[in-house]
């Protein structure tokens, strides 16, 4: 992450995830560039990039709604992707809908991958 705030003078948590999930939509990479597409990216995350929060924990996930998201990303837990908590089983339900049926991509950062990666038998 700080070499991503670095090419794209933006700092922070929050714009940290927004730029790489802009990279991640727009399937470009700044290893692939050099970084000389960091501005430019920055600018196009800051007008089209909209996001909805969903708390997994509470049973919160959108199957109605999953085709209408342009893709989903799965962020840190305090909790193991292996613990046998019954969110823990609706949240690998809906990951494997979310590929399989509304077929839109995911992304997952520290939790946000170990879970989609046990939710894929991976």
């Amino acid at each position: 992450y700080p070499k991503i705030a670095e090419r794209s003078g933006r700092t922070g948590f929050a714009q940290g995830f927004e730029l790489l999930f802009a990279e991640v939509l727009q399937g470009d990479s700044w290893s692939n560039s050099g970084g000389k597409d960091s501005v430019a990216l920055a600018e196009a995350a800051k007008k089209r990039l909209s996001y909805s929060v969903f708390d997994a924990t509470a049973g919160d996930l959108p199957y109605a709604a999953a085709s209408s998201y342009d893709a989903f990303l799965v962020t840190g837990s305090f909790a193991s992707a292996y613990d046998e908590s019954e969110w823990i089983a609706r949240l690998c339900d809906f990951l494997r809908f979310v590929r399989d049926i509304a077929r839109r991509p995911l992304l997952g950062v520290c939790f946000g991958h170990q879970i989609i990666a046990h939710a894929f038998n991976g």
